[in-house]
């Protein structure tokens, strides 16, 4: 649990590029010298190389319980008249974290409410439905969207907005 920064140097062109390790800083160092590390950067490394589980259990010691917002963004890949690829990302989608921690990001199309979000997302952006070829949808990292995830109930979201 804790956090090395490793200080490259990047030299060559556009071409060719490489980068050789300057040195490796703690963390406490690295913000004593340049300021604090943002969330996002930090809660980035963290999911990289920790598993769900101790991923949470980070963020609640990081950041305190109820300190962090995961913000859902959906990446849809299509293809475009001429052939080349193409992609929007939506944001904010509409999943809460309770439906993710029961069924795993991948399955966030079954959460209630997902498909009438994203149909009114792809409409104001014009997106040409019949060319998407993926999804991908992301708080820290890009996971496979699960576009035939089984629809399921959201007891949190219902005990948010009862009917």
């Amino acid at each position: 649990m804790t956090f090395l920064v490793a200080v490259v140097a990047i030299e060559g062109g556009i071409k060719s590029r490489s980068a050789s390790v300057v040195t490796v800083l703690t963390r406490e160092h690295f913000e004593n010298d340049a300021g604090p590390i943002g969330k996002k950067p930090l809660r980035i490394a963290a999911s990289r190389v920790l598993d769900p589980v101790d991923f949470r259990r980070w963020e609640q010691g990081e950041f305190g319980a109820g300190g962090t917002r995961r913000r859902y963004r959906v990446f849809t890949y299509y293809k475009r008249e001429d052939g080349s690829m193409g992609y929007e990302i939506f944001n904010d989608a509409p999943v809460c974290d309770h439906f993710v921690e029961e069924h795993a990001l991948t399955n966030a199309a079954g959460h209630p409410g997902f498909w009438s979000w994203y149909a009114r997302q792809a409409s104001r952006a014009s997106l040409p439905i019949a060319s998407v070829v993926s999804m991908r949808i992301a708080d820290t990292e890009k996971v496979r969207l699960e576009v035939c995830a089984a629809a399921c109930e959201c007891p949190c979201c219902q005990a948010k907005n009862p009917q």
